[in-house]
């Protein structure tokens, strides 16, 4: 009986060893908030009409159909792309996530017709910094969907949680998820 509890003593000093490793391993991983790019309503990503997005082919993704025209940067991060037509942008985390804003379905085709930069490649951005901003008469008077669309694009590299919930959202204040490098 005194070896058996001995015993179960050393399996409990072993675990609880074991255990506080790994609360230490998850500790020092870097875990990425993220953040609603625009104000309006969070949809969810099969409603968008196009199967790239829809189908979350580019990486996991979040879609809003916007009420403000200002997309804003979700995460901490540094620009690393703006595209030619200015109709998105790319953000690095520290730790490497990639995030791609996307503004609008087909809006490349108006070339850059509609669309303001507020920042350039390189630049260090916090959450709510003002990227881009675009005209939605434009945009409509174009038959251009307005739909913008958050991607994750290396989303496998990492462990996301997102709100798939449809809801209200506010730039740079409705938090959306996290992520955490595998």
């Amino acid at each position: 009986m005194m070896n058996m509890l001995w015993r179960m003593k050393q399996l409990n000093i072993i675990f609880n060893e074991r255990r506080g490793d790994m609360f230490t391993f998850f500790k020092n991983k870097e875990v990425n908030a993220l953040y609603a790019p625009i104000s309006g309503k969070k949809i969810a990503i099969e409603k968008v009409d196009d199967p790239l997005f829809s189908k979350e082919m580019l990486g996991a993704s979040v879609a809003f159909l916007p009420s403000k025209n200002c997309v804003v940067s979700p995460c901490v991060g540094e620009i690393t792309m703006i595209a030619p037509t200015l109709h998105a942008c790319g953000i690095q985390t520290k730790d490497g996530m990639e995030i791609l804003l996307h503004i609008g379905i087909d809006s490349v085709m108006l070339k850059g017709k509609g669309f303001k930069t507020l920042c350039h490649v390189g630049a260090h951005v916090e959450i709510g910094t003002p990227l881009i901003q675009f005209d939605f008469s434009m945009m409509k008077d174009n038959h251009i969907d307005t739909t913008v669309i958050m991607i994750i694009t290396n989303s496998k590299d990492y462990q996301i949680s997102l709100d798939k919930d449809e809801k209200r959202v506010v730039s740079g204040k409705t938090k959306l998820g996290e992520g955490v490098k595998c």
